[in-house]
């Protein structure tokens, strides 16, 4: 078990923040350590540009009004509140239990849709490597359809244990 980390910031109104929190069999308390992380990065700040190479935190306390933006290829983990993105007539929610991964430049309406100041918005997006993906997609062990999809280049997945105590 790892100690507690003493250099993060606590709020008052939030619990301490734990470097190691697989004790727990479910993806509540990675999601927790992981909102509370953010938390202590930011601040008052609603987003940061991280030292770790296309790592992004951000925070909001209240919904916002949908905006047209270009979503970039990034994945996104919702460990508080709700975003919801719309791609065409498909619309997409990234929270506590969906991440949200988008593989092309996309045009999207994206707003966040569950926030307060008791319990903002949190989340952490990582921007893909695509010369890493492409070295990936270049081997010969990853087998390529031959027929194109008809989905969007735009998902969302179940957060698990397993995903979380990867992102955290």
């Amino acid at each position: 078990m790892l100690k507690k980390e003493r250099h993060l910031k606590k709020h008052p109104e939030e619990t301490p923040v734990y470097s190691d929190p697989s004790s727990s069999d479910s993806p509540n308390g990675w999601r927790a350590a992981l909102a509370h992380r953010i938390a202590a990065c930011l601040g008052t700040a609603e987003r940061r540009v991280t030292e770790i190479p296309g790592v992004i935190l951000a925070q909001r306390t209240a919904p916002t009004a949908p905006g047209s933006m270009a979503d970039a290829p990034v994945s996104t983990i919702g460990a508080q509140g709700a975003k919801r993105v719309q791609l065409g007539r498909n619309i997409f929610t990234c929270d506590v239990s969906r991440f949200l991964l988008t593989s092309v430049d996309l045009p999207v309406m994206s707003r966040v849709a569950q926030a307060s100041v008791k319990a903002s918005v949190r989340a952490r997006t990582r921007k893909s490597e695509m010369a890493r993906l492409r070295q990936l997609l270049s081997r010969k062990e990853i087998l390529a359809t031959t027929k194109p999809s008809d989905r969007p280049a735009i998902a969302t997945g179940e957060i698990t244990t397993e995903f979380l105590s990867a992102c955290c």
